[in-house]
């Protein structure tokens, strides 16, 4: 694999098959960054995967390009930390999975109040 972002290849999320979490492109397990688009061209989703599992970096923007959630996975380890902001760019929720179980798990109101966790 290319050890430098600007390298990997790129597809568009509906160029991708999935099969239950395994992406594919032109039949072949997926390695680089599945992307999608807003209707105006503007970018949605970036995500990272390895032979066709998601692995790395995954982010989802709101319409006006504001940072929605970011999710990074560990593949094959069943890890993962997670992040998620509400519109107006609050945190609204962190999660953090070690072998596919959550061990740390908190949640904000649009205000930035905790409210769990």
């Amino acid at each position: 694999m290319p050890s430098d972002v600007q390298d990997l290849p790129r597809a568009d999320y509906d160029d991708i098959e999935l099969d239950d979490d395994l992406a594919s492109l032109n039949g072949v397990p997926f390695t680089g960054i599945v992307y999608s688009t807003f209707d105006d061209g503007r970018l949605e989703s970036e995500a990272h995967y390895v032979e066709g599992l998601p692995h790395g970096l995954r982010e989802v923007y709101y319409p006006d390009g504001q940072l929605e959630s970011r999710n990074i996975a560990v593949r094959g380890k069943g890890s993962s930390e997670s992040w998620k902001w509400h519109p107006n760019g609050k945190m609204a929720a962190y999660r953090r999975n070690v072998d596919q179980r959550p061990v740390e798990f908190k949640r904000w109101d649009e205000h930035g109040t905790p409210i769990e966790g």
